[in-house]
């Protein structure tokens, strides 16, 4: 989803823009091509656009592991890459208006943001690696860190054993469309009728794009263009994105990470089965048996008042 370029971008750019964005673009160099996929700008937003890749990209990875050993180290990615979207969210809280605040001693806050980011995305890195070695992929670390589907989708054509991983991780993409078209759709509406302002055109067509989706029953493939809906949602959604300040919520970040429980709660049991088991297994997920919980999952949900 939204083509993140985090490692290709940095071959084909120039020294001079490459420079430029990593030193003065949100999210370093991979920043601009974001925007294009995703816009956002307020650091919660930034955050948000980071747990949809995770939901995504995470289970597709857990489902791909060749073996028990695999599949644990794994989790222990997905793990990491809460714990440190659990600090990022933190930065963002502390100090939300950073030309009024106060920090009696060194802490995370909006201060160190940026840096939290950096963490994130060398964790995203990694997963989508391991997605590559797992696949023996030959498209590049950079087409799955893109979170790139179509990438993935052609995989159905070299490799019809891993048919429902892809088919996997294309279902979780389209609930992904969904939660952040929703989410951008009520920021639109709630902040504009709020100010007492008239809610712009942007964000009325997506509402009722949404509506005729799940209330109408109008065609998924809209008759006139033969545009697939979710296509046409993404789309509204992401010009809808930058007429108001968006963001998902803790509802909608709750429904995200139900996804990664239940590719985590899955693998939880095939970590000690079948070829090179783990001698140990851990959990990333919601069921786990006693004393093998994830403290990274339990700290990002708290991050969501959970």
């Amino acid at each position: 989803m939204w083509r993140i370029a985090f490692f290709s971008l940095f071959l084909i750019s120039s020294a001079c823009d490459f420079v430029n964005s990593e030193l003065y673009e949100p999210d370093g160099f991979a920043g601009p091509t974001l925007n294009e996929r995703l816009p956002a700008v307020t650091p919660v937003q930034r955050a948000d656009r980071y747990l949809l890749g995770l939901a995504i990209l995470g289970p597709v990875t857990l489902e791909t592991s060749a073996n028990g050993t695999d599949t644990r180290n794994t989790i222990s990615q997905i793990n990491s890459s809460y714990a440190a979207l659990s600090d990022l969210y933190a930065a963002e809280k502390a100090c939300a208006d950073p030309l009024a605040c106060q920090l009696s001693q060194p802490a995370n806050s909006v201060y160190s943001f940026e840096t939290v980011s950096y963490d994130v995305q060398k964790r995203y890195y990694r997963l989508a690696k391991t997605l590559v070695v797992n696949l023996d992929l030959e498209e590049t670390v950079s087409d799955i860190a893109n979170l790139d589907l179509a990438a993935l989708l052609k995989l159905v054509e070299r490799a019809r054993e891993m048919v429902p991983a892809v088919r996997r991780g294309a279902a979780t993409y389209r609930d992904a469309i969904f939660i952040y078209a929703t989410g951008v759709s009520e920021s639109c509406t709630v902040s504009y009728t709020a100010a007492g302002k008239e809610i712009p055109d942007a964000c009325r067509n997506l509402e009722t794009a949404l509506t005729d989706l799940y209330k109408t029953g109008r065609p998924y493939t809209l008759p006139e263009t033969g545009e697939r809906r979710l296509r046409k949602i993404l789309a509204l959604a992401q010009e809808a994105a930058t007429k108001s300040a968006w963001e998902l919520g803790d509802d909608r970040r709750r429904a995200l990470v139900f996804h990664l429980d239940k590719a985590c709660d899955v693998a939880f049991e095939l970590q000690t089965v079948g070829d090179d088991p783990a001698g140990q297994a851990d959990a990333c997920g919601q069921t786990a048996k006693p004393g093998a919980v994830s403290k990274a999952r339990g700290e990002l949900l708290g991050q969501f008042g959970s």
